[in-house]
């Protein structure tokens, strides 16, 4: 047995990681909702189009720290819908007008894959708090690669007519 697992398995195995395919899909290149609900408006989906966060569940966003105190309750539907494949990342896109203005990962402070894109860490003390932080890639900003995107004017027109912005 020990002879089949030599000659056979482990240089499948190896032949197998060694093309990437054990790796994940980048949640960071994941594709932008094409369903996308035209109310004026400020969302958050997941790359499958489902709302997951919509200006109802936000009381303000800080402008200068891209942080979300959300209403109460609505720290369990962040958590709550990230909790299948987290630690890999699930893709998520911000939402202005109808508008998709840029696309992130949803993460877990557990998590051991690098993130290269905008990202909310389900698992922090602020989040049990009801306050949200778009970040720059993970595990460190570091990681991230391009322009910044959270500072869309788009996004922060929908939200100061929305009267969520504080800066």
């Amino acid at each position: 047995m020990n002879r089949l697992l030599r000659v056979l398995v482990l240089p499948s195995l190896l032949a197998y990681m060694a093309a990437g395919c054990y790796k994940m899909d980048d949640p960071c290149t994941g594709s932008v909702p094409e369903i996308v609900a035209g109310v004026p408006g400020f969302e958050i989906r997941d790359e499958d189009g489902r709302l997951i966060l919509s200006a109802a569940d936000i009381a303000s966003y800080d402008w200068t720290t891209h942080s979300m105190t959300l209403s109460s309750g609505r720290v369990l539907v962040v958590q709550n819908s990230s909790r299948h494949g987290l630690v890999g990342g699930i893709p998520f896109t911000v939402i202005a007008n109808g508008v998709p203005c840029y696309s992130g990962a949803f993460t877990s402070s557990y998590s051991s894959t690098s993130l290269s894109c905008p990202i909310i860490d389900a698992h922090t003390p602020e989040v049990e708090r009801g306050v949200v932080r778009l970040e720059l890639g993970y595990p460190s900003p570091e990681f991230f690669k391009g322009e910044d995107p959270r500072g869309d004017e788009r996004v922060r027109d929908c939200l100061r007519v929305l009267g969520k912005l504080s800066e």
